[in-house]
């Protein structure tokens, strides 16, 4: 969300200056994050904003429960399977 966020704000204002004409000797109003910072770079500034939100919320927020992680794997973990017998055990 926060690179969309990003993207979508640089667009607005892409959108609302218009660029000079080439030659026309008119001064360029545009921010300087158009006028000096080409869009593969700011694609790199983008893809490195949205991985730095994405650690920030992994490390804040709570790990999931072992039962709630199972459903979503391909395969099922050694201790996932010891937790399975021991509740079979228990029964």
């Amino acid at each position: 969300m926060a690179g969309l966020v990003c993207g979508i704000c640089r667009m607005g204002v892409h959108f609302s200056y218009s660029a000079p004409e080439c030659g026309g000797g008119s001064r360029d109003e545009r921010p300087s994050v158009f006028t000096r910072v080409h869009y593969l770079h700011f694609a790199i500034i983008l893809a490195s904003v949205t991985s730095i939100v994405a650690i920030i919320v992994s490390f804040v927020t709570a790990p999931r429960n072992i039962n709630q992680v199972g459903q979503y794997q391909f395969y099922e973990p050694v201790f996932f399977v010891a937790i399975q017998l021991e509740k079979m055990k228990a029964n």
